[in-house]
């Protein structure tokens, strides 16, 4: 195999495994090994340190590229800041730079998703956050940063005197629908209680306090689950079983009044 050839084809395997999100273990496995060599014995599989190296060259030329079209596309820029866990409790900051071209073009760029370790304190995002703004040379075109009503972000950029914080109203009427509507929680709160009530028909969605408009959404799903809980409460009332009947009245002890019903149609 000739050198461009093997470079060719080593092009090829990083684009899949970047571009399909595929995990870096895979060049290590026996099976995936045995695999690419009956495809082509004469191809050498790169190792994974070498494709690791690769990864991080890319960035770099990519932030490169992208801080020179920031730099001559805009002349003031916003940005906005959250925090998040993952699955495996782990904390990240994201922080996306958006700007209008001269074009009037509007574009959204992930300047960094950085791994926060515990504790998630103001000092820590603040520090971590000016640290992404100076590593993209944005210090003199950002004047905003818009976030989630979490004391921690309040607190950081209460912390930062050149930076002014917006409150990101998506995450407000999460809030102002959440408390204005407790009401119908205890249906949606603990859906696995009810869950083969619920998942005959349609699953019910959990209200999650980080996810915006996971409120809304519970809400809308919940008025589609409405003629099902009906159903549920009038079959499990005819029952002759004892214990269905009783099922019935925790069930309709839970429910909402028409007028409950009827302001959470009006929302949604």
């Amino acid at each position: 195999m000739t050198p461009d050839r093997q470079k060719y084809l080593e092009t090829l395997l990083f684009e899949w495994l970047v571009l399909d999100f595929q995990p870096l273990y895979l060049l290590k496995s026996p099976s995936f090994r045995q695999f690419i060599n009956a495809l082509n014995e004469n191809f050498e599989l790169p190792n994974d340190k070498k494709f690791r190296k690769r990864i991080f060259d890319a960035y770099e030329f990519s932030q490169k590229q992208l801080k020179q079209y920031i730099h001559e596309n805009s002349s003031s820029v916003s940005l906005t800041c959250d925090l998040w866990t993952s699955r495996s409790k782990q904390g990240f900051l994201g922080v996306t730079c958006h700007l209008i071209t001269p074009d009037f073009e509007m574009k959204e760029i992930t300047l960094a998703i950085r791994y926060m370790p515990y504790p998630h304190t103001g000092d820590a995002i603040q520090k971590e956050l000016e640290k992404i703004i100076s590593e993209w040379e944005l210090q003199d075109k950002v004047f905003f940063c818009t976030t989630d009503n979490a004391a921690s972000m309040k607190k950081c950029l209460n912390q930062i005197s050149w930076l002014q914080r917006l409150s990101c109203t998506a995450h407000t009427i999460q809030l102002i629908v959440g408390k204005g509507l407790l009401a119908a929680e205890v249906l949606i709160a603990h859906p696995e209680e009810e869950g083969d009530l619920h998942t005959i028909f349609y699953r019910a969605i959990t209200d999650v306090e980080t996810h915006w408009s996971s409120t809304f959404i519970a809400w809308e799903r919940l008025i589609i689950l409405k003629p099902y809980i009906d159903i549920v409460i009038s079959s499990l009332n005819v029952s002759k079983d004892r214990n269905a009947k009783d099922d019935a009245k925790r069930l309709m002890k839970i429910n909402l009044t028409d007028d409950e019903w009827n302001t959470i149609k009006r929302f949604t």
